[in-house]
């Protein structure tokens, strides 16, 4: 039964990814339409199937994972109220713990805005994660603004940090709303009556 879910998974992926990449408004090659193959819809990331939403607060945490090392070097309070506010509290200190050990983040030019800094660096460690060049060149397309290239290897790094941090905090929350519904209902949470 496992790798019929299995095999039943990556049908879906491909599908699905196969459906993303045509309703993309992008002008590809043949070139690039003929490197697009059973692999190459495999290396579509979750991303592109997600809600705007999530795909935005992923892109913010990425960002602030890619930029941590030169953030704990900022010095000036309101820019990092600013990444804090527009990244979340949580996801904020959960990234900065994720990220600031990591080496290889350039310096950061101060007068970029935050949410552009850190939209832009987002982008990056998506679109750099992406296995596939052909994938990772159209879906870099989809972005409103130039992408730096990054290293593959650093973007798939930082990417699984992001990713970790969210889960990380999104479980956190989780464990607090079923602490809070156990300690206001008792006896509903254990199963006990309450005669």
């Amino acid at each position: 039964m496992g790798a019929l879910s299995t095999a039943r998974r990556t049908r879906l992926h491909r599908t699905n990814a196969a459906m993303y990449l045509a309703s993309l408004n992008t002008s590809c090659s043949l070139d690039d339409l003929s490197k697009i193959d059973w692999d190459a819809l495999l290396s579509v990331p979750h991303w592109c199937f997600s809600d705007k939403t999530q795909t935005n607060q992923l892109q913010l945490v990425c960002g602030t994972v890619f930029l941590a090392p030169a953030i704990v070097h900022w010095i000036d309070g309101s820019r990092l109220i600013e990444v804090r506010t527009l990244v979340g509290a949580e996801y904020f200190d959960s990234a900065i713990r994720a990220g600031a050990g990591r080496v290889g983040c350039e310096p950061v030019d101060i007068k970029t805005e935050v949410p552009e800094l850190l939209a832009s660096a987002g982008a990056a460690v998506m679109v750099g994660a992406v296995e596939n060049e052909t994938v990772r060149s159209i879906l870099s397309d989809q972005f409103p603004m130039d992408i730096e290239a990054i290293e593959p290897d650093v973007a798939r790094t930082v990417y699984e940090l992001a990713l970790t941090t969210i889960d990380s905090v999104q479980e956190a929350q989780a464990n607090q709303v079923a602490q809070a519904t156990q300690e206001a209902h008792p006896d509903q949470s254990t199963g006990q009556d309450a005669s």
